[in-house]
């Protein structure tokens, strides 16, 4: 696990670091608190951390995936109206 997490750990901090908001500062010490876990080695806390970790993370991109479904929809809304406004001119 350790291993996996020297890759994992800058990624995901690469992909939050331009981000703000509440999700983003939970993210970050959930990261923080598995490191420190790591450092101590105790494997028990450790495995709480990274399933801590693992839920935000997941939370997040539940989220996200549900913001573009919903500005997936609008904008079919959208696309639906200019192309009946379209189809006036012709």
């Amino acid at each position: 696990m350790v291993d996996a997490w020297l890759d994992l750990e800058p990624m995901t901090r690469e992909q939050i670091e331009d981000h703000t908001g509440d999700w983003v500062s939970v993210i970050i010490k959930a990261i923080d608190a598995l490191d420190t876990a790591l450092d101590e080695g105790a494997k028990v806390t450790v495995r709480r951390h990274f399933r801590h970790f693992r839920s935000q993370v997941g939370r997040r991109f539940r989220r996200v995936d549900l913001e573009l479904l919903t500005l997936s929809q609008e904008l079919q809304k959208i696309g639906e109206s200019l192309d009946l406004l379209l189809r006036n001119f012709r």
